[in-house]
């Protein structure tokens, strides 16, 4: 029975003690507001499907984040696009050039997007929300993944390009914490 009562108060002691060493690290609730590039340079000869990754690739969130808020890294549950800010743009065509039916996706085809343009003729910049929703797409899995390896995939017209360029500025808030 003695032992029964030292093993029961050794047992209470011991899940006193790692209750009190135990402490939640996670950061209070936040948001980091921040704005970054993903770039796929153009390259085509006329008529070919072309499939090219971003310059840089891949983009690590810790990489997107502000220098004071990279410890939160594994904190990040969402993000949210601030449309007005977000744009896709086409650059560097040239004169009779054209993309068709433009593709973005991951090879998990978590982000899998196509411009609902589907022949790019000039320089452009795409703004309203049926763009916006993939770079918000690409927030989302940003927020969820930690990375991403985005690819864009496109068909030239009957000229070749050969220093065109594919952007998408992203501006969004990833958050962390209870909210």
């Amino acid at each position: 029975m003695k032992k029964l009562a030292f093993l029961s108060s050794f047992l209470i002691t011991f899940m006193f003690v790692l209750g009190a060493c135990s402490s939640d690290d996670t950061p209070p609730s936040g948001n980091d507001p921040v704005q970054f590039d993903i770039e796929f340079r153009v390259y085509a000869a006329a008529n070919s499907i072309v499939t090219s990754e971003s310059t840089t690739s891949p983009i690590q969130l810790s990489n997107v984040l502000s220098s004071s808020n990279k410890d939160k890294v594994s904190y990040i549950k969402s993000s949210a696009i601030i449309r007005k800010d977000s744009y896709i743009s086409v650059s560097g065509l040239p004169v009779g050039a054209t993309l068709n039916n433009i593709v973005f996706s991951t090879l998990d085809k978590g982000v899998n997007f196509q411009l609902p343009a589907t022949i790019v003729s000039k320089d452009t910049i795409f703004y309203d929300d049926a763009y916006t929703d993939l770079l918000k797409s690409i927030g989302d899995y940003m927020a969820s993944k930690k990375s991403i390896t985005l690819s864009a995939t496109y068909r030239a017209g009957n000229i070749d390009i050969s220093n065109g360029l594919i952007q998408l500025h992203i501006s969004t808030a990833f958050k962390w914490g209870n909210d």
